[in-house]
């Protein structure tokens, strides 16, 4: 008599979870469902999508290329920028991959960057340029301009102008056209450069040369006759600022220096041309 309550109970309890289970089942399968609505509702979107795109591509009119315009071209060739550019007239406009006209423009040596637009109403394409500019002459296969980047432009009978001072004593080994001399002695000399550049020296003589094949002394060539300025290995701005006070002088009085000497400690030795 005393156990039949029990078993009721434990049968209940046996029930009662049987019809937990099912719920969770049937929640089970009713998540996989919309899961799978859902997947099914996202995939024939993107084929809409696509087919849309398709569809707003083909629709498109084609646009004919009617003119290319360079801007900036300075010195450049047209000619040999529109090899490079490898654009045709009476192209489809819309067709043209502006990245890929810039990338081909950058393989000219005297472009530093370039900026590719089209106008779709004019039909036109445009190429605006920065070129560079050579700041020395450098002896690397033959004489050829630099820019201040170190990269070499080509030979001077390509430039505009050729007044610019040549630089000596640069291992070069390897480098081409468009390459960019990479050393030390590279980036000494642009050092010596930029002073020059920022220092009255050039008001007083021009410079002609800077020969920086020697380490501990770095040399100057300036004016017509070729006055020598060692600079020895440091101090550069310091000995360029006071060699264009001794020339300032020197020509004040109606006298040239043969050369002037900054290797040594607190002297300056300055030799008088006879």
């Amino acid at each position: 008599m005393k156990r039949k309550p029990h078993k009721r109970t434990s049968r209940n309890a046996r029930v009662a979870r049987r019809k937990k289970v099912e719920r969770r089942e049937n929640s089970g399968r009713a998540s996989r469902i919309i899961a799978g609505v859902s997947a099914l509702l996202c995939a024939l979107f993107l084929v809409y999508f696509a087919a849309a795109k398709v569809r707003s591509v083909v629709s498109i009119p084609e646009i004919r290329l009617r003119e290319i315009r360079f801007e900036g071209m300075g010195t450049l060739d047209r000619s040999e920028l529109l090899k490079k550019a490898n654009v045709t007239l009476d192209t489809n406009l819309l067709s043209l991959n502006l990245k890929e006209i810039r990338e081909r423009i950058l393989t000219e040596p005297y472009v530093k960057d370039a900026e590719v637009r089209r106008n779709l109403y004019s039909g036109r394409l445009t190429i605006r340029l920065r070129p560079r500019e050579a700041v020395a002459l450098i002896n690397c296969n033959g004489i050829q301009g630099i820019d201040g980047d170190g990269v070499l432009l080509g030979e001077i009978g390509r430039m505009s102008s050729c007044d610019l001072a040549l630089i000596n004593g640069v291992q070069t080994g390897k480098v081409k056209s468009g390459q960019r001399i990479v050393s030390e002695d590279m980036d000494r000399a642009f050092r010596i450069l930029e002073h020059v550049f920022s220092s009255d020296l050039e008001s007083v003589v021009m410079l002609s040369e800077i020969n920086v094949r020697d380490s501990r002394n770095a040399v100057l060539y300036v004016g017509k006759n070729g006055t020598q300025i060692r600079l020895g290995r440091d101090r550069f701005r310091e000995k360029i600022d006071k060699a264009a006070a001794v020339l300032a002088d020197f020509r004040n009085k109606g006298k040239e220096a043969e050369y002037i000497d900054f290797r040594f400690e607190k002297k300056i030795i300055v030799k008088p041309k006879k």
